[in-house]
Formats: C-alpha cells, sequence, structure tokens
C-alpha cells in the first residue's frame, strides 16, 4: 500500500504539468507560508494571519493560468531563442568558410607559381642543353680549324 502511494506520488511530482504548478504556487504564495511557518504566535493566530494571504486566486488560479501561461509560451520562448542562436552561429560558419576559401585560393595560387616555375625550369635547362652542345660543337670546330690551321672567319656558319 506505502509502495503504491508513493509511486503515485511520485509520479505526480515528476509531472510537467504539475511542477510549474508547484512552482507558481509556491512563487505566489510565499507570504502565506513565511508566516505559517516562522512566526512566533500560537498556532491559530497564525493560521488568521496566513488566511490574510489565502483566497482562491492565490491558491488556485493564479498558479493554474502561470502554468497554462508556461506550458503554452515556454516552447515557444525556447524557438524564438534558437533561432536568434542559429544567427551567430550560420555568421560563424559563413566566416570559416571564406576563410577557407581564401586559403584554397592561395593554394591554388602557389600551386600554379610551382607550376609556372618548374615550365621556366625546364625551359632553362633544354637552353642550357642547347648551349652545352654549340659550345661543343664550337669548340670541334676550333680544335679542328687549329689542326688545319684554318681561319675560322672562312669556315661556314653553324646552321
Amino acid at each position: 500500500m506505502f509502495k503504491f502511494i508513493s509511486d503515485s506520488v511520485d509520479e505526480r511530482i515528476k509531472s510537467p504539468l504539475l511542477k510549474p504548478f508547484y512552482l507558481s504556487w509556491l512563487v505566489i504564495n510565499w507570504k502565506f507560508l513565511i508566516t505559517l511557518a516562522l512566526s512566533n504566535n500560537p498556532i491559530s493566530q497564525r493560521i488568521i494571519a496566513a488566511d490574510e494571504y489565502m483566497s482562491i486566486w492565490t491558491g488556485l488560479y493564479l498558479p493554474l493560468i502561470s502554468t497554462v501561461a508556461y506550458i503554452i509560451i515556454y516552447p515557444w520562448l525556447t524557438y524564438v531563442v534558437s533561432l536568434i542562436q542559429r544567427i551567430p552561429k550560420e555568421l560563424q560558419r559563413l566566416n570559416e568558410i571564406k576563410s577557407e576559401n581564401k586559403f584554397l585560393v592561395a593554394k591554388q595560387a602557389n600551386q600554379e607559381k610551382k607550376e609556372d616555375v618548374i615550365k621556366k625550369e625546364k625551359t632553362l635547362i633544354k637552353q642550357k642543353e642547347l648551349l652545352a652542345k654549340e659550345q661543343e660543337e664550337l669548340d670541334t670546330r676550333i680544335l679542328k680549324a687549329s689542326k688545319n690551321n684554318i681561319d675560322i672567319a672562312d669556315s661556314p656558319p653553324l646552321p
């Protein structure tokens, strides 16, 4: 029997409707509770004094109205707050995307510069090889000319 009563009380205390009602009742009727609990007068005088702070409105209607208002307004208020919080998150995400985009553009520009440098380097290597080949041909011609005592000026031009 005690377990049944205990479970029933626990269920009612955990109810999403009763918690706001209890809280609003305590907030609205705090003078009533303080007068009953903390007054040094005899209990009969405490009840009479506390009765001045209690009515059907403060005991039932106002807590009930505030509970219904809380149950209806709180989800909407939470929704509005989440919408407001989403704005800075979206702005932060956009800034991160812009930053990443700038990084990728800079990286691509560096890659293009590297490719351009490699291309120029290959061209220079080819020119160096051609110059080395020409130098070798000139050296060969000079060597032949010195052996044959032929004047270099009289020799035909290079192709």
